[in-house]
């Protein structure tokens, strides 16, 4: 596990979005509908994430949008993984490819029950390349949040920081930005 692990342009990037639990279309649809629109109020014109939907990251379909198509609902590659096997699999298959091997999102069974999703960003203060600060985030904040962990624009301890008036513990831009 190399120490450098990264995107091979941070820019162009997308975020991965890996479904460990099986979702309906109604779930996986509403969130690219939220995050992408948020991306756009953002300045992205582009989705900025992908749906996991093979191992093979070669088939891969970039920039997932609403509706998922239904080929994307055939196959669920990594329902049942871990938190760190998803991490095991980003460092090992991910690296210097155009999905971000180092901030990435997991719709799992809570997705299912309340429209929130895990966040992943790797933690900046932690030399161990196998190390993640995880936080819960509602559909619209999860790829704006973590796009700008991606660019450099800021940083993982305050754009994943739910610490803010009004906050119930779910990273919620809507709620962090009106303060």
């Amino acid at each position: 596990m190399a120490e450098g692990v990264s995107a091979r342009d941070c820019i162009d990037s997308t975020i991965p979005v890996f479904p460990v639990a099986r979702l309906p279309r109604q779930v996986l649809d509403r969130f690219f509908e939220q995050a992408n629109a948020a991306c756009r109020r953002c300045g992205y014109e582009d989705p900025q994430s992908t749906l996991m939907s093979s191992e093979d990251i070669s088939s891969i379909n970039p920039r997932t949008e609403a509706p998922v198509n239904d080929d994307l609902l055939e196959t669920w590659p990594f329902e049942g993984s871990s938190v760190q096997q998803i991490i095991d699999f980003a460092i090992q298959h991910l690296n210097n490819t155009d999905l971000s091997p180092t901030n990435m999102v997991i719709l799992d069974d809570i997705t299912n029950r309340d429209d929130t999703c895990l966040l992943l960003s790797k933690d900046p203060f932690s030399d161990d390349p196998r190390e993640y600060m995880q936080i819960r985030s509602d559909f619209e904040s999860a790829i704006v949040a973590l796009k700008t962990i991606e660019t450099g624009c800021g940083g993982a301890d305050t754009q994943l920081d739910t610490q803010y008036p009004g906050s119930d513990g779910v990273l919620r831009i809507s709620v962090r930005d009106r303060v």
